[in-house]
């Protein structure tokens, strides 16, 4: 309970965007979680077409002062998607937990989805929240609120000073880096079809691939791609260095932010190839640190490669989810 304070919702504005970053930044150290943000990196993020913060978006406020945020975009439907979602983020400052803040503010991010939801054309709705597991708080009023675990990624690294050891390419294909717009454009679409069956992974329309583009959202980015005989893309390995996240951790780290190949490709040894590949050329820009996040329920076989390779897990992350129809 909060005793004679005033709680109320604010609408998000973009002159608000320092606070929200204060609160983020408070609210990851407290917790002991090597995120944070700086603010172009979260107007990179909520610039994107879907999120539309000053909409979905709002401010917690008592007695005119801010003390946590929350944010509710709905994801892209597709038309292979089992069900349509509303993702919750948001944080309390550490000062202001355990009063009831944090149960506010995810019921007002639920109300905000129910009053959306003749928007999806999907039979299945649901509400879902990513917490760490060391945000114990966070999970218990997940549970609380009627939301249970749904899935469980984790996040792993490959830090060894020696580079994993290499695998020649498979028969019949060949990797490169991606050159110009249009083949990255190519290698994003072989990434959207070969997650389709991936979970709860949707498809970047145009508009948000734009957005996405390497380089458009501060962070350098290295795209390989795999072709076979005809020279067609039938996989690719993107990589991100965040020059920012970077200077803020003191660490030269990269990220491997997709991987994927073709289901007619898969199982000769070309997604591991690919993977070599962005980890050389991460290293070869000096990351001493490569990083992943894999679902840990993928049935692909991706979490017994990352092991192989020698990456290890650093975070587990909980997808925390409520079903609002269906």
């Amino acid at each position: 309970m909060i005793f004679g304070a005033n709680l109320e919702m604010r609408a998000f504005r973009w002159d608000d965007l320092p606070v929200v970053v204060d609160i983020v930044n408070r609210s990851d150290a407290y917790d002991g979680l090597e995120r944070g943000a700086s603010e172009s990196e979260l107007r990179a993020w909520w610039t994107d077409p879907n999120i539309a913060p000053e909409q979905n978006g709002f401010l917690a406020l008592v007695d005119g002062e801010p003390v946590g945020y929350g944010l509710v975009p709905k994801r892209p439907e597709v038309d292979y998607s089992s069900f349509s979602e509303f993702f919750v983020n948001g944080a309390v400052l550490p000062e202001w937990r355990h009063q009831s803040i944090g149960r506010r503010i995810v019921g007002e991010c639920e109300r905000r989805a129910w009053m959306r939801l003749d928007e999806a054309s999907i039979p299945t709705v649901t509400m879902m929240m990513w917490v760490e597991v060391r945000q114990t708080d966070t999970a218990l009023l997940c549970s609380d609120l009627g939301m249970a675990p749904a899935r469980s990624f984790f996040n792993m690294v490959y830090d060894s000073p020696a580079s994993p050891r290499t695998a020649p390419c498979p028969s019949g294909y060949r990797i490169r880096e991606a050159s110009g717009r249009r083949e990255i454009a190519a290698a994003f679409g072989v990434l959207a079809t070969a997650f389709q069956d991936h979970w709860g992974h949707p498809t970047l329309s145009l508009q948000e691939w734009r957005h996405w583009m390497p380089g458009a959202d501060g962070c350098a980015d290295q795209v390989y791609v795999g072709l076979d005989r005809a020279g067609r893309i039938v996989g690719a390995c993107r990589c991100a260095i965040n020059p920012e996240q970077n200077r803020r951790l003191g660490r030269a780290q990269g990220w491997i932010e997709d991987l994927g190949v073709l289901c007619d490709h898969r199982s000769r040894g070309l997604g591991r190839a690919l993977l070599l590949a962005g980890i050389d050329g991460l290293r070869k820009t000096g990351c001493t640190h490569v990083l992943l996040d894999v679902d840990v329920q993928n049935t692909s076989g991706a979490l017994r490669l990352y092991e192989s390779l020698g990456f290890r897990v650093r975070q587990e992350i909980v997808v925390w989810r409520k079903f609002l129809r269906g």
